[in-house]
């Protein structure tokens, strides 16, 4: 991955123009987008499937997986603290 320590591509951008991190945040906010979609579909067509006995438990891993690939996709790091001011 591009490690680009300039700071057009650690911060935001101008007007009319984006940086790395703009495209980054637009590519996981259209992944998660798709997977909601993907979701809905799924469970549209889940509906119409008789799985028995397991349908509950199919539910379940259908939700299970969605909340993974959504933790998969944001960054968890805690954010480093503020160094003290020097004195």
């Amino acid at each position: 991955m591009l490690k680009c320590m300039c700071p057009r591509c650690l911060g935001g951008s101008k007007s009319f123009s984006l940086s790395l991190v703009d495209l980054k945040k637009l590519g996981k906010g259209m992944l998660i987008a798709v997977a909601g979609a993907s979701l809905t579909y799924l469970s549209e067509w889940l509906g119409n499937v008789d799985f028995g006995i397991f349908t509950p438990a199919i539910v379940a891993g259908m939700s299970v997986l969605v909340a993974a690939f959504q933790k998969y996709l944001i960054d968890t790091t805690p954010e480093e603290p503020d160094a003290p001011p020097e004195s």
